[in-house]
């Protein structure tokens, strides 16, 4: 039921900061710039070498440090994931995410034309009390814009990612990959990625 992995969530406590230093001085390509595509929060995308880094940063609570606790799985389709699911005893709720405003429409990539009219942005298939991983499957324009084809990142692929969990986490579950390292923790979290170009690069410094 899992195509790939298509974003992972970074919660920061300055979104600016972070942004800057992930593209002006890393040289990530921008996915999507910052805006308030959430409520309560601002986002933006970094091109992270095979997926996207969503940055967030909440106005109600935030972060001392950038922390991952979230991966977004591309599913191979919506019935794949709802019958995944099923089969792992989990209860899901589906949302429909549409947008009707101008200025995030085009923030987006879409063009002032379809920024006219409401259009959709993304299906998520969110599993009850699972909190590390939900699916997106996103618009037919959106997943084109946004496929790893479309940037070209500075240190090439991700090929192996650290991830604290508690060991009974359905996320490790889903993702029996070699490329994984798993260690012990009480939450879901992203330590590091490692390139293919070289380099270890600590998501709680956001720095090689």
């Amino acid at each position: 039921m899992i195509a790939r992995l298509d974003h992972i969530i970074c919660e920061v406590p300055d979104i600016r900061r972070a942004f800057q230093r992930l593209h002006a001085e890393l040289g990530f390509p921008i996915a999507w710039p910052i805006g308030p595509f959430w409520p309560d929060a601002l986002t933006a995308g970094l091109a992270f070498g095979g997926f996207n880094l969503e940055l967030v940063e909440s106005s109600i609570e935030k972060p001392a440090v950038p922390v991952v606790s979230t991966l977004v799985f591309e599913p191979t389709s919506i019935l794949d994931v709802k019958a995944g699911l099923a089969k792992l005893g989990l209860a899901h709720r589906t949302v429909l995410k549409m947008e009707d405003d101008p200025e995030l429409l085009c923030l987006r990539g879409f063009d002032s034309t379809q920024a006219e009219t409401p259009q959709e942005i993304c299906t998520n298939v969110i599993p009850h009390g699972v909190e590390s991983f939900f699916f997106c499957r996103y618009s037919p324009f959106l997943t084109e814009r946004l496929a790893p084809s479309c940037f070209e990142g500075p240190y090439g692929e991700a090929v192996a990612f650290g991830i604290e969990s508690p060991s009974d986490d359905l996320l490790r579950v889903l993702l029996k990959a070699p490329a994984v390292a798993w260690s012990e923790g009480p939450e879901a979290r992203v330590k590091w990625i490692q390139f293919e170009k070289g380099g270890r690069f600590d998501m709680a410094t956001l720095s090689f």
